[in-house]
Formats: C-alpha cells, sequence, structure tokens
C-alpha cells in the first residue's frame, strides 16, 4: 500500500487526535505527502487539555518506508507528537523534515506582527520503531516546543545517522 503525494491543510478547528498528510494502514510506503498547520487546535481541546494525538506528514502504521514528508507549523498548537514522516514498526525513515516558522504581517500603520506554533509536545523529523531514521530535519525559527530530535529509532535494530536540527 501507499500514500503518495498528498496534502492536508489547516487553517482552524479542533482535531482531538491524530493528523496525517498521508497515512497508509499497515505495510508500506507514505512518501512526498505534506500537512500544514497555519491555526487550530490538534490533539488538544480548547481548554489546552492534552487529549491524545499529534501530526505527522507521512505515517506507516506496520512496516515500510516514510520518505521526503514535510509538516510546516506557522500558527496554532499540536499536543504529544510531531514528526516529518514515521513507520510504527520497522522501517526506514529519511528526507523527512519539520519546519516551524513564524508568519509575519504587518498592518496599515506599519506595525509588524508575528505568529507562531505552538508544540506541547516533542518535534521529530523522522523516526522508526525499529531500522534506519536518516537524513531528516527540524527547522527551527519562531514557535515553541518541548524536545527536538532529527532523528529517532525507539527499537534495538537501530541506525541513526544524518540527522539535523537548526535553531
Amino acid at each position: 500500500a501507499a500514500a503518495t503525494s498528498n496534502t492536508v491543510t489547516i487553517a482552524g478547528g479542533e482535531i482531538r487526535t491524530d493528523a496525517y498528510g498521508g497515512y497508509v494502514a499497515g505495510d508500506g510506503t507514505a512518501a512526498n505527502n505534506s500537512l500544514i498547520l497555519s491555526n487550530g487546535l490538534i490533539g488538544l481541546n480548547s481548554n489546552g487539555r492534552i487529549l491524545y494525538g499529534g501530526i505527522c506528514g507521512g505515517y506507516v502504521s506496520g512496516n515500510g518506508t516514510a520518505n521526503s514528508n514535510t509538516v510546516t507549523l506557522n500558527g496554532g498548537t499540536a499536543g504529544a507528537y510531531v514528526y516529518g514522516g514515521c513507520v510504527s514498526d520497522n522501517g526506514t525513515a529519511s528526507s523527512n523534515s519539520v519546519i516551524l516558522a513564524a508568519v509575519t504581517s504587518t498592518s496599515t500603520d506599519g506595525e509588524v506582527t508575528y505568529t507562531y506554533a505552538s508544540i506541547i509536545g516533542t518535534i521529530y523529523g523522522g523516526g522508526v520503531g525499529s531500522g534506519t531514521a536518516s537524513s531528516n530535519s527540524v527547522i527551527l525559527s519562531g514557535g515553541s516546543a518541548s524536545a527536538v530530535y532529527g532523528g529517532y529509532v525507539r527499537g534495538v535494530t537501530t541506525v541513526v545517522s544524518g540527522n539535523s536540527v537548526t535553531i
């Protein structure tokens, strides 16, 4: 199975669980998907209580590959986690990215305002249950997060290489 070249844009509202740019149920490949959050709440309610959930540009719920997925956050708030690309079990997460950037706007009187995203949980450029996380990136040029990892592998058969975090 495959999820490729999908885009999800969230500009407001409240999503109480997860949001994915591309999702594969079981084994497969999630590639070239994107999720853009410019406003709204994901994984928490309007009172700020973390419910469960987070954001993933491309997600494989079994074994497989998450490659070249992107999450762009320039507003809004997310609860538990953010992954550029993620494989739940065994596989490879490579060349995924999370970009946390400020959006600027200028009023008619010349005042510049900035809008930032807030991540209550952790940001991962790419992650797998077991396998390889390589060449993933996280770029923070605004906003906030609890913790940041360029690449992450939870299991015992692991390769984590060439990942980056830029702040």
